[in-house]
């Protein structure tokens, strides 16, 4: 009977040291999400856009140009690219997630890098973000140019 009580003991001081362990590790983490840029300017990587992060806002996209060979083949589609948008509101880091052949993809992330945007705020303070973009190759009879979203 003392033993199973010595071993309860120990099994819950354990437990309580357990939950203490996690919340140490956790809590740093937990904080930073929602902790503002340093207040020297320091660099702070980009963040992904939610909780306390709010999207970027586009103001300025130049359309992407079909390339002769692509219109000729009568390709359409979405390309989708990963960007940083930076706290200026500028387009770095083009990534393709997905393409279109025939230089689209590339007419695609060459139209993406001239675009602007309201940046991203965390707290009111702009900051780097990674943002999804997707622009849409369409042929409409009247070969108005591609569609952006």
């Amino acid at each position: 009977m003392k033993r199973t009580h010595r071993l309860e003991k120990q099994i819950r001081f354990l437990a309580v040291g357990f939950h203490i362990l996690f919340f140490l590790i956790s809590f740093p983490v937990l904080a930073a999400q929602d902790a503002p840029p340093p207040a020297d300017g320091g660099a702070v990587g980009p963040v992904p856009i939610g909780g306390a992060v709010s999207e970027p806002v586009r103001v300025r996209a130049p359309q992407p140009q079909y390339t002769n060979i692509a219109r000729r083949a009568c390709i359409q589609g979405v390309v989708v690219v990963e960007a940083i948008i930076d706290k200026e509101g500028n387009v770095t880091d083009v990534k393709l997630l997905k393409s279109l052949p025939l230089g689209l993809g590339d007419a695609a992330a060459k139209a993406i890098m001239g675009w602007k945007f309201k940046p991203a705020t965390l707290h009111g303070n702009p900051v780097d973000v990674y943002y999804n973009l997707t622009v849409n190759f369409t042929l409409p009879n009247s070969h108005r140019p591609p569609q952006t979203h």
